[in-house]
C-alpha cells in the first residue's frame, strides 16, 4: 500500500498534466475569473506586548481571493481573510481572543501566462478590522494596510488549480495603545477555480 501511495504521489503531476493537455485541446484557453480558497499561518515579527500575549503568530483560518483577468497577464482583484488566535488563561488571568479580518484590493501581474505553472506578483491596499475579547472587555479597531504578495498557481485543468502564496501586510500600527505588527507574513495554500 505504501508503494502504491508513493507511486501515485510521484506520477500525479504527470497524470494531471496529461489531463490538462487533453482538456485544452477541446476547450478555449482563456478564463477571466478565478476564485481561490486558502488557509495557512501569519507570522508576527514584532517584539511588543502584543506578541508576548499572542505568541509568534495567528492562524489564517480562511482567505477568499477573487480576481478578474482583464488582460492575459494583468488582473484586478480583492481578498478577505479571517484570522484568529487566543491566549491560554491562568488562575488569575482570563483568556483573551483576537480576531483580524484583512480586506484588500490589488493589481496582479501573471509572470507566465498560458503555462501550467503561473507565478504572480500583486500589490494592493485596504483595511484590517481587529477585535480583541477578554472576560468583560471588547476592543474594536480598524487600520489601513498595504499588501505585497508573491504566489504560484499550478493549473491542473482549465478550471481547477492549486495555489500557494506568501503575503506581507504592512505597516506596523498601534493597537490597544501598543505598537504592534497587526499584519505580518501570511503563508498559505489552497485550491482555485477558473471560469
Amino acid at each position: 500500500m505504501k508503494k502504491f501511495a508513493l507511486l501515485l504521489f510521484l506520477f500525479f503531476p504527470l497524470l494531471a498534466n496529461k489531463a490538462r493537455q487533453d482538456l485544452n485541446k477541446q476547450q478555449p484557453q482563456s478564463t477571466h475569473w478565478n476564485i481561490a480558497f486558502t488557509s495557512g499561518y501569519v507570522f508576527k515579527h514584532d517584539k511588543s506586548d502584543f506578541r508576548e500575549n499572542f505568541n509568534n503568530g495567528i492562524q489564517n483560518i480562511i482567505t477568499v481571493d477573487c480576481y478578474y483577468n482583464f488582460l492575459e497577464s494583468l488582473a484586478v482583484g480583492t481578498k478577505v481573510s479571517y484570522w484568529k488566535t487566543k491566549t491560554h488563561g491562568t488562575f488569575l488571568i482570563n483568556p483573551a481572543k483576537l480576531q483580524e479580518v484583512p480586506l484588500t484590493f490589488y493589481l496582479r501581474t501573471n509572470l507566465n501566462p498560458g503555462k501550467s505553472f503561473q507565478p504572480y506578483i500583486s500589490l494592493g491596499g485596504g483595511a484590517i478590522f481587529l477585535v480583541e475579547k477578554e472576560f468583560q472587555k471588547t476592543i474594536k479597531e480598524s487600520k489601513g494596510i498595504g499588501e505585497f504578495e508573491l504566489g504560484l498557481n499550478w493549473l491542473l485543468t482549465r478550471n481547477f488549480n492549486i495555489t500557494g502564496a506568501f503575503r506581507y501586510l504592512f505597516p506596523r500600527e498601534t493597537f490597544n495603545k501598543q505598537k504592534a505588527d497587526i499584519g505580518g507574513f501570511d503563508l498559505r495554500a489552497g485550491i482555485g477555480f477558473s471560469y
